[in-house]
């Protein structure tokens, strides 16, 4: 039960510290073709690093190196075609 909470933590950090860096770098990003490159070379390690948490606080995954690079590919397509958010604020 300890290492389900363990993991359902460290998954919780990573996806947290994945929006950070994501959220302020691509806003500076200069078109598709680096936002495309930004996600697919930040989604590889991410997903390795959260398997590796899962093998060492709960002893297995079923996920290998294919399936990291698909999930890293479909969410660098996704983040690339997704519309960029407008910055709201008060000053004039």
């Amino acid at each position: 039960m300890i290492s389900v909470l363990v993991s359902g933590i460290a998954w919780v950090a990573m996806g947290a510290a994945f929006a950070l860096i994501v959220g302020k770098i691509m806003p500076i990003l200069p078109n598709q073709v680096w936002r495309f490159a930004f996600l697919f070379l930040l989604g590889i390690p991410m997903m390795a690093v959260m398997t590796y948490i899962d093998v060492r606080t709960l002893g297995y995954h079923k996920m290998g190196p294919t399936a990291i690079v698909v999930i890293a590919l479909l969410v660098a397509v996704w983040g690339t075609f997704w519309p960029p958010q407008t910055q709201k604020t008060n000053i004039p």
